[in-house]
């Protein structure tokens, strides 16, 4: 009977693609009817070469009662080919020495990559012969443009040379020379996100901003990549930030958008937005006198003046009460 059984391995995502990060969980249970210490580790292999994972944690080595687990959780990077990834489980034994008890191991494919056919174009050669003062058909040229969506690759497929031949009076087709034709094609489509900025909010104050993008093919479709939208906010899927922010940011919040066309093709773009509160009301006009006083004569040099915030009046002093008087 075992005393460290593997009760689960998995891996995610299922089918991950080059340079994505796989999440591995290996998890033990101490299946014999005392308490006993396992351990478990868990390795990958390609091409012939074996490579260990990153541990998530430090527990690899655990006292279990019985029924109890061990639960080791890693990650590794999916290389350009399917691996074949093993866990085992080890026990320690009354010899002071950990024995390899059970292992499994389990296949992670690589996916395959998906092509969008973007643009085709096909050519046909024709030829002017001497003999016949005909034109004729010599040949033909394809070109294929592709795109990867995950890595943004370009495939370019097609035929450069291309061999021209005429007719002789006794009907044969005779090689003439090769002519490499330089072939101009529209420049592959590409999506832009033409948003350069979004307006601060204000809590409590209903805000729109439709985000905007050019070229690709139309309808776009709009989804938040990383970061989030001030509480109170929500993007639709058309473009469309708009709602009443419920809570003001104490920095710039960074969001990166992504848009994507009808083909699939796709753009992403990082944008900031704050939200401040509303400014305090205005209090109206607050009256005050600014006096330079001079020989006692108001106006030879003593100015009035108002300014700001309403409150109510002071006093007028009484210096200048008696100065306006006497005038």
């Amino acid at each position: 009977m075992p005393y460290a059984s593997i009760y689960a391995f998995e891996f995610s995502p299922e089918s991950p693609a080059a340079g994505e990060r796989v999440d591995v969980t290996l998890i033990i249970q101490n299946t014999s009817g005392v308490p006993v210490t396992v351990m478990g580790d868990i390795t990958y292999a390609y091409g012939g070469q074996t490579y260990a994972v990153t541990y998530d944690g430090i527990t690899q080595v655990q006292t279990l009662d019985p029924g109890g687990y061990l639960v080791i959780q890693a990650h590794f990077t999916m290389p350009s080919q399917s691996v074949e990834l093993t866990g085992r489980s080890y026990y320690y034994g009354t010899d002071l020495i950990f024995h390899l008890d059970q292992t499994q191991s389990l296949n992670v494919p690589m996916s395959v990559p998906t092509w969008i056919l973007v643009y085709s174009l096909s050519i046909s050669i024709t030829y002017f012969t001497e003999v016949s003062n005909e034109f004729v058909l010599v040949g033909t040229m394809s070109i294929t443009i592709s795109r990867q969506p995950t890595s943004g690759e370009w495939l370019l497929v097609g035929t450069r040379g291309i061999s021209i031949s005429y007719q002789e009076a006794a009907g044969e087709w005779v090689f003439v020379a090769t002519r490499n034709l330089s072939v101009n094609y529209p420049a592959p489509p590409t999506v832009v996100i033409t948003t350069s900025s979004l307006p601060n909010g204000v809590v409590g104050k209903a805000y729109s901003k439709a985000l905007t993008a050019s070229g690709g093919a139309t309808p776009y479709t709009w989804a938040i990549t990383s970061g989030a939208l001030p509480a109170g906010l929500t993007l639709s899927s058309s473009g469309l930030i708009s709602g009443t922010p419920t809570v003001p940011t104490q920095t710039p919040v960074s969001i990166t958008f992504r848009v994507t066309d009808d083909n699939g093709l796709t753009a992403t773009k990082q944008l900031t937005l704050t939200v401040g509160t509303s400014p305090p009301p205005a209090e109206g006009m607050n009256w005050g006198i600014i006096a330079l006083a001079g020989a006692g004569v108001l106006g030879a040099a003593g100015i009035a003046m108002a300014v700001t915030q309403k409150k109510p009046a002071p006093p007028v002093p009484k210096e200048v009460s008696r100065a306006v008087s006497r005038r």
